[in-house]
């Protein structure tokens, strides 16, 4: 299946949009390009969030905000490349794979690839209630415009509780190089309180 926004949405027209209580999603073989809004999106609604998903060997490009909006608890996120992500609008968060501290982490992501993205490839800031940590094993970045993996903590004080998160087996080459960069960028950054542990990469 592929989504295309060849005809020309207007602004802010997501490729794939989960509102609410949706559980268990599963997305396989899946191409999303050239969209105005996020490639794959999750929003709360009506206080509810979504939970669980499984997301295999799926492709996005050039979609007009971040590729991977909010993945919620408990995601399983395997083979799923994204190049030039905030491209198409311009979007400030036109970051690769972008969570916020409504999600809870436990998330795994494995040969996952971000490249060429207006923002960091990977932006993670998961509050958590638990331990659950969320691990990136044999990802790579590259050439994305900020950093290529921001762990970060927006809490008032930056000390609030985060999930730990674990690197193992990657790569990040040449970030903060992209085509919209400028400023300090770094391939691992982490701001505020957290637990980061990195192997082999």
């Amino acid at each position: 299946l592929a989504i295309l926004n060849d005809l020309g949405s207007p602004a802010n027209v997501d490729g794939i949009s989960c509102r609410g209580n949706v559980n268990g999603l599963e997305v396989l073989h899946v191409s999303v390009t050239q969209v105005s809004g996020y490639g794959l999106a999750y929003y709360r609604s009506g206080g509810a969030d979504g939970d669980g998903l499984w997301m295999s060997r799926c492709m996005f490009q050039q979609t007009g905000k971040s590729a991977v909006h909010r993945p919620v608890n408990d995601a399983n996120i395997h083979n799923v490349h994204i190049q030039y992500a905030g491209t198409v609008a311009g979007a400030v968060d036109g970051h690769g794979f972008f969570s916020d501290p409504g999600s809870a982490g436990n998330m795994t992501y494995v040969g996952c690839r971000a490249d060429l993205c207006r923002g960091s490839g990977w932006v993670i800031d998961h509050r958590g209630a638990f331990g659950d940590a969320t691990k990136l094993v044999g990802c790579s970045t590259e050439r994305n415009s900020q950093d290529g993996v921001l762990i970060t903590n927006t809490s008032g004080t930056g000390t609030v509780w985060r999930s730990p998160v674990i690197i193992s087996g990657c790569c990040f080459e040449g970030d903060g190089k992209g085509s919209n960069a400028g400023g300090e960028y770094a391939g691992i950054r982490v701001q505020g309180r957290n637990r980061v542990f990195i192997d082999g990469t």
